[in-house]
Order: C-alpha cells, then sequence, then structure tokens
C-alpha cells in the first residue's frame, strides 16, 4: 500500500517538473545559486526521504520492521523505487549539468499510464464515483482486491 503511495506522488510530481525551475529561470538563472541551493538542499532531501519512510513504515498495518539498507538495495534491483547511486549520485550530477531542462526528466507517458493502473488512484477513483470518502481500512480491502495485487 506504502509502494503505491509512493509510486503514485512520484506519477503526480512529473505533471508539475517543472514548475520551480521555470520561476527559478525567470527571476534568476544563475547557475551559482542553482548548484548552491542544491549542495544546500541535497542533504536535507535525503534526511526528510529517510524520515518519511520510517513514518510511512511505520504506518503501514502491513509492515511489521524498519527500513533497512538491504531492503532498499534489494528494491532497487527489482526496479521498484530508486537505488542509492541513482538518488544520491547520478541524480544531483544530472541536474547540477548547466544545461538541465527538468522537463526532459521522467515520462509523462509512463506516469499517466501509472496512475491509470495505481491502486491507491483505482480506490479514489471509485470512492469519488459512490460520492464519498472511504474509511482506510475499506480502501485498504480495495486495494487487496485490485487486479494488479494491490502494491
Amino acid at each position: 500500500m506504502m509502494l503505491d503511495l509512493l509510486r503514485w506522488h512520484g506519477a503526480e510530481e512529473v505533471e508539475h517538473r517543472s514548475l520551480v525551475f521555470d520561476v527559478y529561470e525567470h527571476l534568476s538563472s544563475s547557475y551559482i545559486l542553482r548548484a548552491g541551493a542544491m549542495l544546500f538542499t541535497g542533504p536535507a532531501l535525503a534526511y526528510w526521504w529517510l524520515t518519511g519512510i520510517r513514518h510511512l513504515m511505520r504506518e503501514d498495518p502491513t509492515i511489521d520492521m524498519r527500513p533497512r539498507l538491504r531492503d532498499w538495495l534489494r528494491a532497487a534491483r527489482q526496479d521498484r523505487v530508486p537505488g542509492p547511486w541513482k538518488l544520491l549520485v547520478a541524480t544531483p550530477v544530472r541536474y547540477l549539468r548547466p544545461s538541465h531542462d527538468p522537463n526532459k526528466e521522467a515520462s509523462t507517458e509512463m506516469a499517466m499510464s501509472y496512475l491509470e493502473q495505481s491502486p491507491a488512484a483505482y480506490a479514489a477513483r471509485q470512492a469519488a464515483a459512490g460520492g464519498g470518502v472511504q474509511p482506510a481500512t475499506e480502501v485498504a480491502s480495495q486495494l487487496s482486491e485490485f487486479p494488479s495485487g494491490g502494491s
């Protein structure tokens, strides 16, 4: 359930991936400012990412364990989450290139495709069609019945 939430969030981020960059380009476009901001916020993002993972795992009723490095590495090998190299090295280096353009990052088509088959999005569409918000336990039971297996 939490993996689907993370994937859904990533798919939604694709929708406005260039908004902040476009504002930055309009107001300043200073490469030094962009690089400095990345070096300052990068470690903070890593910290909040880990804090968020810990919180989501604590709140997920289907998980009774803490996050472990070996689980992250396994999930990365299975292409379920970004791996440490991609997250901590490749992506920041790509961002720091002077020619960086966020519109070339990710795939809108892939994001839309995921949103079409996401168990959480499916449950939300079902709830919207029914005219109300469902309790979390009801959504969780719908996710387990979803054709793709619910994660």
